[in-house]
């Protein structure tokens, strides 16, 4: 793709591990810089065909394009979201460690914002075979904190300020 960088933000050896923390540094260090942002999970790995079919794919304002996210209502996995847009929404929230929530804390920040999201393929049963074909999902992560995670953004969320 023409005009891409690609920027790996790693975090210190030791730490429990923040995704959501470490794509705002991202965010934050391109604000202005960039038309989009792609969100890519490290252990998901697209083929050159879905790379060069989807990740080209222009966005109007308000939309949030889900290129592999799952079924459970979350925009993890890849997803492709204009600056404006991920910095309208405030990002991910800084305070998830471990594994899990962060997607969904922010598909729950892009419907409050009234943001159009749209799913091209769902990792789901119904879609296996196309899922198989264009990725090869490690599925390794560390999920203990999930549950914690989930339920620290749904009671903690309709009162968080701008």
């Amino acid at each position: 793709m023409p005009d891409t960088k690609v920027i790996v933000i790693e975090q210190e050896e030791g730490k429990l591990f923040n995704r959501g923390a470490l794509l705002n540094i991202g965010f934050s260090l391109y604000k202005n810089k960039t038309k989009y942002f792609i969100t890519h999970d490290v252990d998901i790995n697209p083929t050159k065909k879905f790379i060069t079919e989807k990740y080209n794919i222009e966005l109007l304002n308000n939309n949030i394009q889900g290129l592999f996210t799952n079924v459970c209502n979350t925009l993890g996995g890849i997803i492709k979201i204009s600056c404006s847009d991920i910095h309208n929404i405030n990002g991910f929230p800084n305070n998830f460690w471990g594994w899990g929530g962060e997607d969904t804390a922010l598909q729950k920040r892009a419907e409050f914002y009234n943001k159009k999201i749209s799913k091209f393929l769902l990792n789901d049963k119904s879609c296996k075979n196309e899922y198989m074909i264009r990725f090869d999902d490690i599925n390794d992560r560390d999920t203990r904190n999930n549950s914690k995670n989930h339920r620290l953004y749904s009671s903690y969320f309709p009162t968080l300020s701008n």
